[in-house]
């Protein structure tokens, strides 16, 4: 009977040691295929203000896509796919200290402006709309200010528009709310929890904006860099001069969103002129995942009134 037990035990933990490794060497294969990944699509543009990385795509207007934090080129290319409009010239930088832009090149949002123009420079492009997902909207907001000439139109997308610190964003939230948001921001930044996130989504669902999202998140030592650089540069904004911004400007945010607060989007309406605010009652942080038919066709109809 001990005989037994002990060949049945040295069979579970073969069994156990030949998942692990199977798993490990799965999630290996994961990372180098997501580096892989963010070097096949983008490109490098060394500018006079620094190196930029990023990806190009599509024909027509110029549309330059500030990502968010965290984020990077293949995120802004993932909201270009999920625009899925083949009249527009998609441009989809990595904001600095993210994946392969320095963050040398610019490190507040006023110089990551100028290095969007200077981007544009360097492709020969004159003017460009830009689209902002949250993080992403100091940039752009910079941009219209800085270049108004160059600033065709904006885009905001639950975007931040003035001072933020996480942590009295969240001091709001209910206390349970406010711990699992914590805990899951964390786990966003750790690479073999989006490798199993990412693994579910796989199964469940083969949508483009869905995985592009996730995979915009992964290879967190290429992101954190932009990331903090972003937590602290937000929380030092002063109120920016909104209403000198000329621009067409199209705003849409949830109003449920926990992540960056609906008066965001108010402060934006009421203070630039030439502004249209959709709001999507009961909607959270990232809501144009879920909210896709309420948002998609005033976004394409705003983008084809500036071509």
């Amino acid at each position: 009977m001990m005989k037994k037990k002990t060949l049945l035990a040295a069979g579970a933990a073969t069994v156990a040691g030949i998942a692990t490794l199977t798993l490990v060497g799965s999630y290996q294969q994961w990372k180098r295929s997501e580096l892989a990944r963010t070097q096949v699509e983008s490109r490098l543009a060394t500018t006079p203000l620094g190196v930029v990385e990023y990806g190009m795509e599509g024909s027509g207007p110029a549309v330059l896509i500030s990502h968010g934090s965290p984020g990077g080129y293949d995120q802004g290319l993932g909201m270009a796919r999920w625009i899925h409009s083949p009249d527009f010239t998609f441009i989809a930088p990595s904001r600095p200290g993210y994946l392969h832009t320095p963050l040398s090149s610019g490190v507040s949002p006023a110089a990551q402006a100028d290095l969007f123009a200077a981007l544009l420079d360097t492709l020969e492009i004159e003017q460009a709309a830009v689209l902002a997902v949250s993080g992403g909207g100091p940039a752009a907001l910079q941009f219209a200010l800085r270049h108004p000439a160059r600033c065709r139109g904006l885009l905001l997308l639950c975007a931040v528009a003035q001072r933020y610190v996480e942590s009295q964003v969240y001091s709001q939230l209910a206390r349970g709310t406010r711990l699992s948001k914590q805990i899951t921001n964390e786990l966003l930044l750790f690479d073999p929890f989006l490798y199993f996130v990412q693994s579910l989504a796989n199964l469940r669902s083969n949508r483009l904006m869905e995985s592009g999202m996730l995979s915009s998140l992964s290879l967190a030592y290429l992101r954190k860099e932009g990331y903090r650089n972003d937590m602290r540069q937000f929380a030092a904004l002063t109120p920016y001069p909104l209403e000198q911004i000329s621009a067409p400007t199209f705003i849409a945010h949830g109003t449920a969103d926990t992540e960056v607060p609906f008066a965001d989007a108010q402060l934006l309406a009421s203070s630039i002129a030439h502004s249209h605010l959709v709001s999507v009652n009961g909607a959270n942080h990232l809501f144009f995942m879920t909210y896709e038919e309420e948002i998609m066709p005033a976004l394409r109809d705003f983008l084809y009134t500036l071509s």
